[in-house]
């Protein structure tokens, strides 16, 4: 009755084994997909995001009430304007830097410091844990710092 499945030719063999193979690499990147980002990932990916004017993934990685009030301002200003304004916010940043502040199982709280060449920008950013993922829901900015000697500066002259 199972004579059918019996597979005898080699050719046949090595075909099956390489569908099997195939199969178990595309369950081990849907799986690594699946897996929830950590709280710095999607501190990182809305920065990212944000830098290619990428208006629906910044929108996808918050929670209210920071994804209504970005909403709102992208209804009035209208999609491209949203997204001058996010690629515009994130011209001439050099550097990205990330600082845990406090961290719970469903809350997370960090300092996000923006490194531009001429002044530094400081963010409180509050994540909740919805599920299995991390979601932005609060911003709060403080004034921009100008360091003592801008970035990128030589260290000594020659």
């Amino acid at each position: 009755m199972a004579d059918w499945i019996a597979i005898e030719q080699p050719a046949v063999k090595w075909a099956a084994r390489g569908v099997l193979v195939v199969g178990l690499g595309i369950a081990a990147l849907w799986f690594q997909r699946a897996s929830p980002m950590t709280p710095e990932e999607v501190i990182r990916r809305w920065f990212e995001a944000a830098a290619r004017g990428d208006v629906h993934t910044v929108l996808a990685l918050c929670r209210e009430p920071l994804k209504g009030e970005l909403a709102s301002s992208a209804r009035q200003g209208g999609l491209a304007l949203s997204t001058a304004a996010l690629q515009s916010s994130m011209s001439g940043v050099k550097g990205l830097g990330i600082q845990k502040l406090d961290l719970a199982p469903d809350r997370g709280v960090f300092l996000v410091e923006l490194v531009h060449s001429d002044r530094n920008e400081r963010h409180r950013m509050e994540l909740t844990r919805m599920g299995r993922q991390w979601f932005i829901v609060r911003i709060e900015s403080d004034s921009p710092v100008v360091p003592p000697v801008r970035y990128g500066t030589p260290a000594f002259e020659d």
